[in-house]
């Protein structure tokens, strides 16, 4: 507790950058969503398609046009009556996405797109990770052992634990470590 009395400043600068940042993060104008035709994956790129009948009607998201446009589909699609959204999901990756299927009633032919959504403003990082690198400290051969577990993120801003364990392996035997709480930027 004695540590917190006598860094709270500092610890209080940190928590106002990153306030800060996520709010201009925030208040920066957004890019319009970005949806693009996905490619095939590679187990089916190269395999025919065949007619298959289906013996009960498709069944689709009714919404038309209105509904097309909210999931950001190209213009194209958005205003061609042929085409049904069969499927939306989202998915998590490297951010939030959106995948969509629309089929072609009059062909058959069906589509995937896929729009990049924009980062939730605050959000639970259940992100983790471990590594170990070889490397020089104070031109000294060095083993590092690091974790970092992430708790929330503000748009692009990750708060987490971090613990680094540095040991000497050439010269003078030395081990630091090191255990706190970081904040960090993600692109």
């Amino acid at each position: 507790m004695s540590w917190l009395r006598e860094n709270w400043r500092w610890l209080g600068l940190a928590l106002l950058a990153i306030f800060v940042t996520a709010w201009v993060m925030h208040l920066r104008q957004p890019a319009p969503p970005t949806t693009v035709l996905a490619t095939a994956s590679e187990e089916v790129k190269n395999v025919p398609q065949v007619a298959v009948q289906i013996q009960a009607p498709l069944k689709v998201y009714q919404g038309g046009a209105k509904l097309k446009q909210k999931i950001a589909l190209p213009a194209e699609v958005v205003n061609d009556d042929r085409q049904h959204v069969i499927a939306s999901s989202t998915v998590d990756g490297d951010g939030p996405h959106t995948v969509t299927t629309v089929v072609n009633s009059q062909t058959g032919e069906s589509h995937t797109f896929m729009r990049t959504d924009p980062l939730p403003w605050l959000a639970w990082d259940d992100h983790g990770a471990i590594g170990i690198q070889a490397g020089l400290r104070n031109g000294q051969q060095t083993v590092r052992i690091n974790a970092r577990q992430g708790i929330i993120s503000i748009k692009a801003v990750h708060v987490g634990l971090v613990a680094d364990l540095n040991q000497s392996i050439s010269g003078p035997s030395r081990t630091d470590a090191f255990v706190g709480v970081g904040a960090e930027y993600r692109w």
